[in-house]
């Protein structure tokens, strides 16, 4: 995983910050995530809900290409035949 040089915020002034972070998320369209840690080392990260929310549109996006890919390598079933298995065929008219 790919790491990027960021600034890390001590936990003690993300404490007394926390308002003033958050309020920079919210006035501003193009907020940073904010590292928090000890001794320079990141343990968390803040992130703009809109930016959290384009991170789980990606993860969708991801998991739905692993389901289409998955899919499109596995044997295919007719409707036709699946109807007749379960026994739908005559409640769905299929001659």
């Amino acid at each position: 995983m790919a790491t990027r040089a960021q600034q890390v915020i001590p936990v003690s002034q993300a404490r007394t910050d926390i308002s003033t972070i958050l309020d920079s998320f919210t006035s501003s369209t193009s907020s940073e995530p904010v590292f928090i840690g000890a001794h320079r080392k990141a343990e968390a990260v803040l992130v703009p809900v809109s930016l959290w929310e384009e991170i789980l549109d990606v993860f969708e996006d991801i998991e739905i290409g692993k389901i289409v890919r998955a899919r499109s390598q596995s044997k295919s079933i007719s409707f036709k035949g699946e109807t007749v298995s379960v026994g739908l065929k005559e409640l769905l008219n299929i001659n």
